[in-house]
C-alpha cells in the first residue's frame, strides 16, 4: 500500500462541517455541548476566521481527520482552541502537525501570548501542549465554558526557536570560518528553511547527523511514517 498523502490546510467553506463534527465527537464523549460551542460551530468563519484567526485541518488521502482553531483575542493574545483528531486517526502525529500550524500562525500574526483552555481529564492533550512549550497558569474567569479547569500559555518572547538548535555548533563554526559574513547570513536563514520544509511536507525532524562539514543533514519522517533525510546547504 502506498504511503498516505497528508497535508495541513487552512479554513475553506467546504471544511466547516468537519470542524464541527470532529469537535462534537470528543466534547460529547467527555462533557456536554455548551452554547458557546454551538455558536462557533454554526459559523466558524464568522466567529474565528473573519476576526483574524484561522482554522487548520489535517487531510489524509482526502479524509479530513483533524482540526484546530486559532482565535484572535487582540493584537497580542491569541488562543489555541477546538483541537480534535478523529479516533480512527489518532496516534499518527496529526495533533503535532496541528499544534505546529497553530503556533506558527500566532507567531507570524505578532502574538506575544498563545493561550489555551482545557480540562484535567484530557491527559494526552495536556502532555501534547507541554511538549510544545505551554505552561500552566491560573484559570481566568474570562471564558464561556463550564468544563474548563486548566489554562496554559505559550509566551513567544520566552521561546527559543528549537529549529535553531538543530544546527550543530561545529557546523556553525565551520560555516562562519570558511564563508564569514555570508555564512552567518545563511545560518540565520536555516531555521526558516527548516520550518518551511517541515510545514510543507508535514515532517518530524530528528537530531542532525554527526560530523557535518558544509551542509545540514537531518533524518526524520513524514506523518505517515516514511523515513526521510533532509539536506540543507
Amino acid at each position: 500500500m502506498p504511503p498516505s498523502t497528508v497535508v495541513v490546510v487552512p479554513f475553506r467553506d467546504d471544511l466547516a462541517k468537519h470542524f464541527a463534527a470532529l469537535n462534537r465527537e470528543w466534547i460529547e464523549r467527555y462533557f456536554v455541548l455548551e452554547e458557546a460551542d454551538v455558536t462557533v460551530f454554526k459559523d466558524p468563519h464568522g466567529t474565528i476566521v473573519e476576526p483574524g484567526g484561522q482554522i487548520f485541518f489535517v487531510i489524509s488521502d482526502e479524509d479530513v481527520v483533524g482540526a484546530c482553531a486559532v482565535i484572535r483575542h487582540d493584537s497580542k493574545v491569541y488562543e489555541l482552541a477546538k483541537m480534535a483528531v478523529a479516533p480512527r486517526a489518532q496516534g499518527r502525529g496529526y495533533s503535532n502537525l496541528l499544534a505546529r500550524a497553530a503556533i506558527e500562525f500566532a507567531r507570524k500574526a505578532g502574538a506575544q501570548t498563545l493561550i489555551l483552555l482545557s480540562n484535567s481529564r484530557l491527559g494526552p492533550a495536556l502532555r501534547l501542549y507541554e511538549k510544545h512549550g505551554f505552561k500552566y497558569v491560573p484559570v481566568s474567569d474570562a471564558h464561556e465554558y463550564s468544563r474548563v479547569d486548566v489554562q496554559m500559555e505559550l509566551t513567544f518572547s520566552d521561546v527559543i526557536d528549537p529549529l535553531n538548535e538543530k544546527i550543530p555548533k561545529s557546523l556553525k563554526a565551520t560555516i562562519e570560518r570558511v564563508y564569514g559574513e555570508t555564512g552567518r547570513q545563511w545560518l540565520a536563514t536555516v531555521p526558516a528553511i527548516l520550518n518551511e520544509c517541515r510545514m510543507r511536507w508535514s515532517l518530524e525532524l530528528d537530531e542532525p547527523f554527526a560530523n557535518l562539514s558544509y551542509n545540514l543533514v537531518i533524518p526524520g519522517r513524514t506523518s505517515a511514517g516514511r523515513e526521510i533525510v533532509l539536506k540543507v546547504g
